[in-house]
């Protein structure tokens, strides 16, 4: 688990974003732990993370599809987490009246991300 002062400084987002996510379930409670004011993230959370800024250098920062294809993209991508990218691999991502089709390379860059904090 990672703290969210980790996923912040691993991700480059303000803790604001990710406080903000959290409190509006778009970081499913599943992906973290709550102990008092304390939230600890599994490190999918990263993918997450990066997924939504790949999103927001098409659509920009101001626009709510990022987050939204992030989180209906999830359990493809915690499955690719937990499971490994094989190469060339496609994430379809579904939203009323819209389809993505993104690469995976995200999650790798999410784990290297991990590993560097875990340093």
């Amino acid at each position: 688990m990672l703290t969210i002062q980790a996923v912040a400084e691993a991700s480059g987002l303000p803790l604001s974003q990710l406080n903000q996510w959290t409190k509006d379930g778009h970081i499913p409670p599943t992906l973290y732990v709550r102990d008092r004011n304390r939230f600890d993230y599994a490190p999918v959370v990263l993918a997450f993370c990066e997924l939504v800024i790949l999103l927001r250098g098409h659509f920009g920062t101001n626009s709510r599809l990022p987050v939204q294809l992030a989180k209906a993209a999830l359990p493809n991508v915690e499955r690719l987490w937990r499971e490994g990218v094989p190469a060339d691999t496609k994430i379809r991502v579904y939203v009323p009246g819209l389809q993505i089709v993104l690469g995976a390379e995200f999650i790798e860059a999410a784990k290297e991300k991990l590993t560097a904090v875990a340093a």
